[in-house]
């Protein structure tokens, strides 16, 4: 229930419209076919021994002995994020590069690895803390690659965009692959704080799993009071680095980084609140590896850089939203003034708590069109049965009014208005006011088809049902 009143007042009814079926813009990745290995490759995946055996790999260049087809899988680096500080550059490469900006976005993981403009974007990758993305219970780098494709979350899917490169991780990394030497992305942590004498945690299959749920619980509660440990913790976490990787399909190259979490919801032994210390830690440093490493490309490329985040631990490994949003506002503010673009990419819709990352930072949002391009949105309303209904019961200036504001709203030009745009709108009017908890709430009330997006007859009806002063305050927008 909305946390003030929105009176039903009698408004325009606009008969006869149709809503267009759109597709949510965030849909789930979509699953492919298991055929893809033998698609790739020429052969099924099989025995480990016997797939590795039928691929060679060469500098940065898978090749498949079977069907002779080349991949570029770039370079593969387990650097700490302590290395990865080292190597990047602080200052930035000119005056002109200007500061990082942020904002939420929802979109296809797939797609954006797909879109010729992201070519040289850093994609975060939610993998397990061996580089890989194996799901059944106990299975390792025997499993293989092949079910990937069956999966739609981020991890799965980001790894079947770049699919030579998932193959390496799980075949060839470490020159031996990972059957018998399976990377472990906390070892360095582990040697810091002497892991194995003190039993904080074991590596299963690329899962962090407590020993002795007293003892982590005592580490954690040693980095949460403790920030100059927390900072000699979080340095010494690892990410896997898939440099310049080719995108299956795609004909462009990009970064992939593969980060982790603990797996909260594998922990029963005790409350979630004793994993916060040093889940938030390796939330952040996975974070602040990622954006250190897109600030490391941008320097060496004098240019601004694409980074797509994703929410790490989220979904079925348990970690809490704010816990998420501490460790990213953390590791943003470390790179306020790197040269980044970023986008935090969520599925169907933005969390209510994301927004707040958005607060006193520039946004990446799409630039408004042109105004050759409003004028053209604005004639293509006019021809709609809604315009023409408004107009005919309340004036032209009325639905012309409306339709500049709608256009005003949709910011990408698009045709349609979604939950980002909305919330852009809404708190530019009174952002006390407009949280996102009550913007989510308009948003759902106003989508009356329910398909993700308001289109304009939905913005009429919902406008001339509520209060005069919001309607009155959305459609000053336009002007």
């Amino acid at each position: 229930k909305l946390p003030f009143a929105w009176p039903k007042a009698a408004g325009y009814a606009v008969s006869g419209a149709t809503h267009g079926a759109v597709a949510m813009p965030g849909s789930r990745d979509r699953s492919s076919s298991e055929a893809w290995f033998e698609e790739l490759f020429g052969f099924r995946e099989r025995d480990y021994q016997e797939t590795r055996a039928n691929l060679q790999v060469s500098g940065e260049v898978l090749t498949s002995k079977v069907n002779g087809r080349r991949f570029q899988i770039g370079h593969f680096d387990l650097p700490t994020l302590a290395a990865l500080r080292y190597r990047c550059d602080k200052s930035l490469t000119s005056a002109s590069a200007g500061a990082l900006k942020f904002d939420n976005a929802v979109a296809s993981t797939r797609e954006l690895h797909l879109d010729p403009s992201n070519a040289g974007a850093v994609f975060q990758a939610a993998s397990l803390f061996n580089c890989l993305e194996t799901s059944q219970a106990g299975r390792g780098p025997e499993a293989g690659v092949t079910s990937y494709a069956t999966r739609s979350t981020q991890g799965p899917a980001a790894a079947m965009a770049c699919p030579a490169a998932a193959v390496y991780r799980n075949y060839f990394v470490n020159g031996t692959g990972q059957l018998n030497n399976e990377v472990d992305c906390l070892s360095a942590l582990g040697r810091f704080v002497r892991n194995e004498e003190e039993r904080y945690w074991t590596m299963v299959r690329g899962y962090c799993l407590p020993v002795m749920p007293a003892n982590f619980a005592q580490l954690s509660s040693m980095i949460l009071e403790d920030p100059e440990f927390q900072e000699q913790v979080k340095s010494r976490v690892q990410v896997g680095i898939h440099w310049d990787t080719e995108v299956a399909g795609g004909g462009h190259q990009v970064c992939q980084i593969f980060c982790s979490a603990l797996p909260i919801a594998h922990m029963k032994q005790r409350p979630a609140a004793d994993w916060a210390g040093i889940a938030i830690t390796l939330l952040e440093a996975a974070y602040d590896a990622t954006l250190t490493a897109a600030t490391l490309i941008a320097t060496e490329r004098n240019s601004r850089v694409k980074v797509y985040l994703t929410t790490l631990g989220a979904g079925e490994l348990g970690n809490r939203r704010s816990w998420i949003v501490q460790a990213l506002n953390r590791a943003l503010a470390t790179h306020a003034d790197a040269p980044l673009d970023v986008m935090l990419v969520h599925y169907a819709e933005v969390p209510p708590e994301y927004y707040s990352l958005e607060d006193g930072r520039c946004r990446t949002a799409a630039p408004k069109p042109s105004a050759a391009g409003l004028d053209s949105q604005l004639e293509a309303l006019k021809n709609t049965d809604a315009y023409k209904c408004v107009a005919a019961e309340h004036g032209d200036s009325e639905a012309a009014m409306l339709s500049a504001a709608f256009a005003h709203i949709d910011t990408n030009g698009d045709g349609v208005i979604d939950r980002r745009e909305l919330m852009h709108a809404l708190t530019s009017i009174d952002k006390g006011f407009f949280t996102a908890t009550v913007v989510n709430l308009l948003f759902d009330e106003a989508d009356c088809a329910g398909d993700g997006v308001i289109h304009y007859s939905e913005l009429v009806n919902w406008l001339c049902s509520e209060d005069e002063d919001i309607k009155d305050s959305i459609c000053r927008l336009a002007h």
